[in-house]
């Protein structure tokens, strides 16, 4: 599941507040379940970004994303509790593309 291939291991949903309200919520679990153990889902409300602040260098597996704008950002990982980042809250997420 490559996406876009921009960033590898990442699932985006964007506007995510707004599914909120249309979302079912047994096939999105169904949905994560089903993605690889190495990929993370970040759900990205609207009027705000997550944006990469620190560039993963060699083998380094991950780089540092800070949450910008005027909501927040969920984060779900399997086996992991999903968490909520606010404003200016920063995460590493491993987003290096093989052999880069």
């Amino acid at each position: 599941m490559d996406s876009l291939g921009i960033v590898p291991h990442i699932v985006v949903f964007p506007h995510f507040d707004r599914m909120a309200n249309f979302l079912d919520q047994k096939i999105f679990q169904e949905l994560l379940s089903s993605l690889p153990e190495d990929h993370t889902v970040l759900g990205i409300d609207e009027d705000t970004a997550l944006v990469r602040i620190g560039f993963a260098g060699g083998d380094a597996p991950a780089s540092q994303w800070q949450v910008m704008g005027r909501q927040s950002v969920k984060v779900y990982e399997r086996g992991r509790t999903p968490r909520t980042l606010s404003i200016g809250e920063k995460i590493m997420l491993r987003d290096n593309m093989p052999g880069s």
